[in-house]
């Protein structure tokens, strides 16, 4: 019984644990900066915050990302560097994010705000 209320116990801690790290965040700016981040992945700088772009694990290419599909053109590929698609340059936008494990503000979802 005590095993029982072990494993138990851990399992809701767990599952909590997992919970408290899903809250998303958002923050309204224009983008300022593309860089790369790590291993394949990019930083969208906005209004001095570093947001990550994740590039889609199910594409062998690493050209598309994991956001909505309106923006899946946020970024142009030009001779292996990533750089902002001047369409988006300038534009104030909504950007929601989550917090993974590692620290990372990763971008979920980006929206135009109308002025």
């Amino acid at each position: 019984m005590k095993i029982a209320s072990l494993v138990l116990s851990l399992v809701f801690f767990t599952a909590s644990h997992m919970f408290a790290q899903t809250e998303t965040n958002t923050i309204n700016g224009v983008i300022k900066e593309v860089k790369p981040h790590f291993a394949g992945q990019h930083t969208l700088v906005v209004d001095e915050t570093e947001l990550v772009l994740l590039t889609n694990p199910k594409d062998k290419t690493g050209k598309s990302f994991e956001i909505n599909e309106e923006y899946k053109d946020i970024l142009l590929d030009r001779k292996g560097t990533f750089i902002l698609n001047p369409k988006y340059a300038n534009k104030l936008f909504k950007f929601t994010y989550t917090v993974n494990g590692k620290g990372w503000k990763c971008i979920k979802s980006i929206s135009t705000i109308k002025k």
